[in-house]
């Protein structure tokens, strides 16, 4: 997964799950959003940031902790992936996979940002009192108090990286719970057509009008490429609580997977039109911001 060191190169799109993509070198095909020809890329030099799970020492716990934890996770899906996701009838498996697309989203450099913007508006909100006022905060049902200093403390611009290490493993249980509840289908074809990227679970509108959604919000997909012939796509719009679906057109699903990439979209070959699709679904989406 990494170089074990606590500023080593950390994965944040493990490398087992790239290598679907992967030539016998282990290279894959990376594609920015600017319809230029791809770059032939091994596996261990992209997808990675340095020191992205190390525990600063606050935490008082193994720099690595976290580092070490996804590995032993990586390990139980990679002689399984992608076959597993076709066996998701079964509950105790489907909740297993419901766990690592969890994974795959708590785990990436963009739910830290989520982390840091949440602290920001906890500060926000508490600027102008004083610092030994009391909060009062409800949680599902449950009610609590808490002083403007400790809030102060706690999302120090310092603590972020805690924030984000710390809750990633409830986060991703609660994720879990909500994905297991919704429709899931494998949409599959014979060919490889399916590409990923640097950030591969997809949470996209799909029917909801709600600027903003999430796991929860009714009529919007979750999807993950599971390999170049399979995909995962969690939706209300699914018919069953779990079947297989024949692929008919690779591009509805493509674009949804490179208008969530963050930087690189990620193929099994040179294809020049596909880059121009990707450049065209990028602009797409920067004019409907």
């Amino acid at each position: 997964m990494s170089s074990k060191k606590p500023r080593g190169r950390h994965h944040f799109v493990p490398q087992f799950y790239l290598r679907q993509w992967a030539n016998e070198d282990e290279k894959v095909w990376q594609y920015g959003f600017d319809g230029r020809s791809p770059v032939h890329m091994g596996i261990k030099n992209i997808a990675f940031e340095r020191g992205l799970y190390t525990h600063p020492a606050k935490d008082k716990v193994r720099p690595l902790k976290t580092e070490d934890d996804l590995a032993g996770a990586e390990s139980l899906f990679a002689g399984v992936w992608p076959d597993i996701v076709d066996r998701a009838q079964n509950n105790r498996t489907r909740r297993n996979i419901a766990r690592f697309v969890a994974l795959m989203f708590v785990r990436h450099p963009q739910h830290r940002e989520t982390v840091r913007l949440m602290n920001d508006g906890f500060r926000k909100a508490v600027q102008d009192l004083a610092p030994d006022a009391e909060i009062e905060i409800v949680a599902e049902e449950r009610v609590g108090k808490i002083r403007v200093q400790e809030i102060l403390e706690g999302t120090r611009s310092e603590a972020v990286s805690s924030g984000f290490l710390n809750v990633m493993r409830s986060t991703v249980e609660d994720i879990a719970e909500v994905l297991v509840a919704r429709p899931w289908g494998v949409v599959f074809g014979e060919e490889p057509a399916f590409v990923t990227s640097d950030c591969p679970v997809v949470r996209d509108q799909g029917r909801s009008l709600r600027r903003a959604f999430g796991f929860r919000t009714p009529g919007t997909h979750i999807l993950l490429p599971c390999s170049p012939t399979r995909l995962l796509v969690i939706s209300d719009d699914w018919p069953h609580k779990f079947a297989h679906y024949r692929l008919t057109n690779a591009d509805v699903f493509n674009r949804m997977i490179a208008r969530g990439a963050v930087r690189f979209v990620y193929g099994t070959k040179d294809d020049s039109e596909l880059a121009q699709k990707i450049k065209e679904w990028r602009l797409a989406t920067a004019q409907t911001a």
